[in-house]
């Protein structure tokens, strides 16, 4: 519900003093008029006449004022351009419709015009508001208008302009219609008929009882009059001084007639004439009203005074309505706890200008954190579409001008505790806070204008904006100052091996992220075996560096135990291909890579098992997830968890013990006997368990069927005898129970090559 305060003590104030202001004047004039009017009646009326004569004269001014400032626009309209010379209006009917209309709103716009026609030269046509559109064909009706365009002025007044129809001459204004001011020739005319109907009701209008008005030209003659005066009806003594006065208003006393006239006058320029306006009263009628005044005096004054007491109320209300709405919106819960309305409106003032100056000052200190919100936004590539100029104006607003400055970038990486393999994930969060407030007044200490962002992994990388002016190589030097103290300080204080990667300096700021993100990225060359490091981007090389074996061996060990659900040598096996490939290269990129190849040969080995891979796995994305790992005792634990654990437990639940045991024999027995001619169906006598039942389980484990796994095993023994030995083929073959030919094409198959061509290629 919206609050109406109540009236204070300022409502009254404002009643009291609309009423004084009212009535006081009132009380005064009817006293003063009482107490002087006897005796300058008849000058008071002379000076009233006067002020009517002013007020007629200005009216009269202003009309003539409008009509002289619609003349200068006709120039300017424009329908009314040169292209007339050339417009066929009988054939052009929009263009002709359009003056037409033209003409009749000029007409409308002011009393004075009572028509308004349009002649053009050229074609000789005529177009009027009034009379519409007409051809003047024949010299002889030409001849008045062309007459109006030989004149010299570009304006001017004509007293016997013909008219557009069979009527008399009548009184009107020309404007002459030009290419432009300097041409001498017009190519046509406006013609304004002034409306001598308006003037003479407006000088009856203006004329005094029995009295009457005239309107004279500067030679004299009566242009309009309200009783229809001529000329030779005045006095030409008082024509003469009227006319030729240069006083601008006059009031005297003529005789006219035999009868005494109180005459006025005044003169005006307009339209390029001097006009003189003539007002003349009798004044036998000036004094007749004297008597009836005096009586009428005092009602005057007493119904003054009773209309003043109602306005005076609705003015002080009206005065006081907009207070009363400030105060209601001042207003919250409670009433206006103060008699004054002022005193109110103060406080809540003041008030006001507390909270201002409290939002302007929580302004001001979220401006750093708005400048870092926008600032990170920026390096990462969020606010791709703006510009150098855009960006530099939003910082600037943040109060962090770096105009005329070029952009270095340092990362600093903590790999884990000295004397530890990782942190814990309890204290991680901890100490990424440490590291990025060391990071923050290292840099604040050394440069003026910083800005660290903390990636949450122990990684913080910092954008410094130095002067124009700073060469490269003492940008370098200053960074490579920073690094050394920010390493020293972090394992000091942290206890912790620090990866520091000075990156490039950039020439414009939206060049940023890209090298913001080139000095991170290089934290994957860094060496893992080195506890503390200062990478320099310009000098990686990651093309270069010795050449790196892959543990093919113990891949194959991991994907068999996994096969044959045995965790314990599957985690064996893991630390050690880990291990081995650290061991030659420290690099998170090539330990990276390493873990990617191994995570698609147990994509392999899962395919191969016939297990669903997207319900083993959730659908997750497990190349995305090592992606994000550098460290390997981290890659280490995601393998066994997130990798080998699911696996694992599918192996577990899709075979029983006992068959693989069975299994186990079985390979056992193959790899000390297979040179042995051994069936399918033996072993599965031998051992006790379906054909059927042992094919599954060992696919499952192996990978492979019966029969490609006994292949696999003497082609094996085979690439041995063609490496060590000079045996022939065929006695190759007749140790591995095959024919020559069989077996050649079998090698080619698994192999891709003959045996020849084998023993050829790892012997030479």
């Amino acid at each position: 519900m919206r609050f109406t305060p109540k009236k204070g003590s300022l409502y009254r104030k404002y009643l009291i003093t609309v009423l004084l202001a009212a009535c006081v004047p009132i009380l005064l004039m009817g006293t003063l008029l009482y107490a002087i009017l006897t005796n300058r009646m008849v000058k008071e009326m002379n000076s009233s006449h006067k002020k009517q004569l002013n007020q007629t004269t200005q009216r009269f001014d202003d009309y003539l004022s409008q009509l002289e400032l619609f003349l200068g626009r006709l120039t300017l309209e424009p329908a009314l351009n040169y292209s007339l010379e050339s417009t066929d209006f009988v054939q052009n009917f929009e263009k002709t419709k359009e003056i037409d209309r033209s003409l009749s709103l000029m007409q409308n716009s002011n009393p004075l015009i009572q028509e308004v026609a349009l002649y053009v030269r050229s074609s000789g046509t005529l177009l009027s508001s009034e009379a519409g559109f007409r051809q003047v064909q024949s010299p002889q009706d030409r001849e008045p208008f062309e007459k109006l365009l030989s004149q010299d002025k570009d304006i001017f007044w004509n007293d016997a302009v013909r008219s557009t129809t069979a009527s008399p001459p009548r009184q009107a204004m020309i404007v002459k219609l030009k290419q432009s001011i300097y041409d001498v020739h017009a190519y046509g005319a406006v013609i304004v008929y002034i409306n001598n109907k308006f003037l003479n009701q407006f000088l009856y209008n203006m004329a005094a009882e029995d009295g009457f008005a005239v309107l004279l030209d500067p030679t004299g003659s009566v242009v309009a009059s309200s009783s229809m005066i001529r000329s030779g009806q005045l006095s030409p003594t008082l024509i003469k001084e009227a006319v030729t006065s240069r006083q601008k208003q006059v009031s005297q006393t003529y005789k006219l007639n035999d009868r005494s006239y109180s005459v006025s006058y005044g003169t005006m320029s307009r339209l390029g004439n001097q006009w003189t306006y003539l007002s003349a009263t009798p004044v036998s009628s000036i004094m007749k009203p004297v008597d009836f005044i005096f009586t009428m005096i005092a009602g005057i004054s007493l119904a003054g005074l009773m209309t003043a007491l109602p306005l005076s109320w609705f003015a002080s209300k009206s005065m006081y309505k907009p207070l009363r709405r400030l105060i209601g919106l001042f207003h919250k819960d409670s009433e206006m706890d103060a008699s004054d309305e002022a005193v109110y409106i103060e406080r809540q003032w003041t008030m006001l200008l507390k909270q201002q100056q409290s939002l302007e000052t929580k302004v001001k200190e979220s401006i750093p954190s708005l400048r870092d919100s926008l600032l990170m936004q920026f390096l990462m590539g969020h606010l791709f579409y703006l510009n150098e100029e855009e960006l530099l104006h939003k910082l600037k607003v943040l109060d962090w001008d770096v105009e005329n400055r070029r952009f270095s970038f340092i990362v600093f990486q903590l790999s884990g505790m000295i004397g530890k393999e990782s942190v814990s994930e309890e204290d991680e969060p901890m100490i990424s806070t440490a590291h990025l407030n060391i990071i923050q007044e290292l840099c604040s200490a050394k440069f003026d204008r910083v800005y660290v962002q903390n990636y949450h992994d122990v990684t913080v990388g910092a954008m410094i904006a130095l002067p124009w002016d700073v060469t490269d190589e003492d940008a370098h030097k200053q960074l490579l100052e920073l690094a050394e103290t920010a390493s020293a300080t972090l394992s000091s204080v942290l206890k912790m091996q620090v990866t520091v990667v000075i990156g490039k300096t950039a020439d414009t700021l939206v060049e940023a992220p890209d090298y913001l993100e080139e000095t991170k990225n290089a934290l994957k060359y860094r060496d893992l075996n080195v506890s503390h490091q200062i990478l320099l981007v310009h000098e990686l090389n990651p093309a270069g560096g010795s050449s790196i074996t892959y543990p093919f061996e113990i891949e194959k060990s991991i994907i068999f135990a996994l096969r044959t659900g045995n965790e314990e040598e599957a985690s064996n096996s893991l630390q050690l291909f880990m291990n081995t490939v650290q061991a030659q290269s420290g690099s998170p990129l090539l330990i990276q890579q390493a873990s990617m190849k191994l995570l698609g040969s147990v994509h392999e080995a899962v395919l191969k098992s016939g297990v669903n891979m997207m319900e083993l796995y959730e659908g997750a994305n497990l190349y995305e997830d090592i992606m994000q790992m550098t460290e390997p005792s981290e890659v280490l634990e995601w393998f066994k968890s997130c990798v080998f654990a699911p696996f694992l437990t599918a192996v577990h639940s899709s075979q029983e013990l006992q068959v693989a045991n069975i299994v186990q024999q079985v390979i056992q027995h193959l790899e000390q006997h297979y040179m042995d001619d051994l069936t399918f169906e033996a072993i599965a006598d031998a051992y006790g368990i379906g054909m059927s039942k042992l094919s599954r389980a060992f696919k499952q484990a192996t990978g492979a069927t019966y029969t490609d796994y006994l292949i696999r095993l003497r082609l094996e023994r085979c690439k041995e005898l063609l490496v060590t030995t000079d045996l022939k083929i065929h006695e190759i073959a007749d140790m591995l129970r095959y024919q020559p030919a069989y077996l050649i094409r079998i090698f080619k198959k698994f192999e891709q090559m003959t045996p020849g061509q084998y023993r050829e290629h790892h012997t030479a």
